[in-house]
């Protein structure tokens, strides 16, 4: 998480000046098997049953790039846009 919040301001700072907005998305839970196996492997204690499905999951992060500007650049959101903390 340190990694990907550090590339993201280390593009913020290369690419603004382009015009080129970078954000970061939380995806939240996306209804897979993987995230099935995980909770059946006894590795998170909360039963995914509010995951979204892939299709939901993709319309949401690409409403976020579609909201972008270069004032919200180097920011860090949830799939609906609201701020996330570091």
């Amino acid at each position: 998480k340190g990694a990907l919040h550090t590339f993201a301001n280390l593009l913020t700072l290369e690419l603004k000046p382009k015009g080129i907005a970078v954000q970061i998305v939380t995806p939240g839970s996306i209804d897979t098997r993987m995230l099935w196996a995980v909770w059946e492997a006894g590795r998170t204690p909360n039963k995914p049953r509010d995951a979204l499905s892939i299709d939901e999951g993709a319309r949401r992060i690409i409403a976020r790039m579609d909201a972008l500007t270069l004032d919200a650049t180097g920011t860090w959101v949830s799939n609906l846009g609201v701020p996330e903390p570091y």
